[in-house]
């Protein structure tokens, strides 16, 4: 990982990957410009924002095209606003749509996407902030499921009844697990983040859109026009990929012994929805 007085060095060294980013960026989006020095300097926040994460790998993995675009919006250019609005709200209709929300319910929601995202809601737009773990596609739409679900009144239901995902093991009150907690508690926030980052973008999204936005399976098969048998096995495989890649990290990069990370795993298995979340802010 990079820390802040390590992030310049760590862009110098990638300044051709980063002005080749820039020009297939410029020319996914010919209706406004983004100058390079604008461009690295939003992606050198966004590395900051990440410094869990090995910044030559969040440079290599960022989504080009999508941060030159948010960099563009957060900067008020009414060409690059004019450009989000005309690609990602019919994407955002469309996902909504799928949920089988109310034409005004879909409308309302829109509208208070694009409030929060370019003004703010009681805080800075969330644009600035879009930090390039996933495409802007994904990013708007788990906004604006989020949203939209909160509109319509419906809940985070815990007992979602979906037989093929097991219930996970808990992990209150259990004293070795409480003192592994304290002691390890640095390194498994910085295994879980690097484990997260190393998904693929449809397994991140699935976890954010079942863990945080909590809908069911039946409900992501909906979104993602598959099966529910298929959805299901999405987000198993993506948790059990995550808790692997979490172990790995715990015992390669860490140096934690075998035996503690056998145990260090229970807990991370019984807070995968606490943990999604915080990675995902």
């Amino acid at each position: 990982m990079a820390s802040d007085p390590d992030i310049p060095n760590a862009l110098a060294a990638l300044a051709e990957v980063i002005a080749t980013q820039h020009r297939a960026a410029a020319a996914a989006w010919p209706t406004f410009q983004l100058s390079l020095d604008r461009y690295r300097a939003h992606l050198a926040q966004r590395v900051a924002d990440r410094a869990g994460e090995d910044a030559a790998h969040v440079v290599r993995t960022m989504p080009a095209a999508d941060l030159y675009l948010a960099a563009a919006c957060s900067d008020g250019d009414a060409a690059a606003l004019a450009a989000f609005r005309d690609v990602h709200v019919p994407a955002l209709r469309q996902a909504l749509g799928k949920l089988a929300l109310p034409d005004a319910t879909i409308d309302e929601t829109v509208q208070r996407v694009l409030v929060m995202i370019f003004v703010g809601d009681g805080g800075p737009p969330q644009i600035a902030g879009y930090a390039g773990r996933g495409t802007l596609r994904s990013w708007v739409r788990t906004i604006g499921v989020r949203t939209g679900r909160r509109l319509a009144g419906v809940e985070h239901d815990s007992a979602r009844g979906d037989d093929e995902l097991a219930e996970l093991p808990a992990a209150v009150g259990d004293p070795e697990l409480e003192m592994l907690r304290a002691r390890y508690r640095e390194e498994v926030k910085r295994a879980f983040a690097a484990a997260f980052a190393e998904l693929a973008d449809r397994e991140r999204n699935v976890l954010r859109q079942y863990h945080i936005d909590g809908l069911t399976i039946d409900q992501l098969a909906a979104l993602y026009q598959v099966n529910r048998a298929t959805t299901a096995r999405w987000v198993a495989g993506a948790r059990q990929a995550l808790v692997a890649r979490t172990r790995d990290q715990l015992v390669g990069r860490f140096g934690i012994a075998p035996a503690e990370v056998d145990s260090i795993i229970r807990l991370v298995r019984s807070q995968l929805d606490v943990s999604v979340r915080e990675i995902s802010n």
